[in-house]
């Protein structure tokens, strides 16, 4: 039985390394063309620089104007992942714990959002940021974001609010505890990890997001940092693929930094409602 468990655990360890090496290999490769040079790319992609280039993540910054792009992906983040939590949180207690009359075809109205893929409404969402002027504005972009997240965001903080026992939310109403109190003293300390998680996949989607930026903000002075990369392309035929892999190491930076300082927070939001 001991050789049986060794055994069963050396080979998920090592499904687990090589999956963490499929996942990390990319990153490093694109770590290593930002400081070659093309001809080094197409010579060898994955052989060491002949010379760390430094100066080449400057002037990626520099021609692909990240500056103001880093302060307008900002703009359009961080409102984005406040809406989406506060109001998957709100949702999700009201689901659960509301006792609200119609609250299946709510959950099911709410599935839809999971189900129909954004490309099905892109056109019927740019008419209506036209109709209200949002249409090329940060704000715009936000509530469009926010509008994306939050079918999954009111999933997941749902799943966790029905881990938690009905009979300490009986206890606390007993007591004379309305829902505002119920929900600031009882149910939120306990969603901490799981919202910091929403939180931080948030983030991770307003930051990368790629489409809604290009559809709704067409001042170039507004573009965040994903469109910021389409400088760096170099010339109509051709690709600088070291521009490129420049561009794209600045722009994880921010979601590398936000998941090393939320890891464990992530992790505990992740398996929150995995044993009940």
């Amino acid at each position: 039985m001991r050789r049986r468990k060794t055994r069963h655990t050396l080979i998920l360890h090592g499904v687990l390394i090589a999956s963490a090496l499929l996942t990390v290999f990319p990153l490093g490769l694109i770590a290593l063309m930002a400081f070659k040079t093309n001809p080094e790319i197409f010579a060898n992609p994955l052989a060491l620089p002949g010379a760390w280039r430094w100066q080449q993540i400057g002037k990626a910054w520099t021609d692909g104007h990240f500056g103001p792009y880093y302060l307008n992906s900002l703009q359009v983040a961080v409102p984005t992942v406040l809406m989406v939590v506060i109001a998957s949180t709100l949702a999700a207690y009201g689901l659960v714990f509301g006792r609200l009359p119609g609250a299946r075809y709510a959950l099911a109205a709410i599935l839809l959002g999971l189900i129909v893929p954004l490309q099905a409404i892109i056109v019927s969402l740019f008419h209506d940021l036209g109709d209200m002027g949002l249409l090329n504005s940060l704000w715009g972009l936000s509530l469009a974001q926010a509008a994306v997240g939050l079918p999954f965001g009111i999933f997941m903080m749902r799943s966790f609010f029905l881990g938690i026992p009905k009979d300490l939310i009986e206890a606390a109403r007993l007591d004379g505890a309305g829902d505002v109190t119920v929900l600031r003293r009882v149910v939120l300390p306990l969603a901490t990890a799981p919202a910091l998680t929403l939180a931080t996949l948030q983030f991770m989607y307003s930051w990368n997001d790629f489409l809604l930026p290009l559809i709704i903000l067409h001042d170039p002075s507004l573009r965040t940092v994903t469109l910021g990369l389409f400088y760096l392309q170099g010339g109509t035929y051709t690709l600088n693929y070291t521009m490129i892999s420049a561009g794209v190491l600045i722009t994880a930076v921010p979601i590398m930094v936000v998941f090393f300082l939320l890891q464990r927070q992530f992790i505990a939001g992740v398996t929150a409602g995995a044993v009940k």
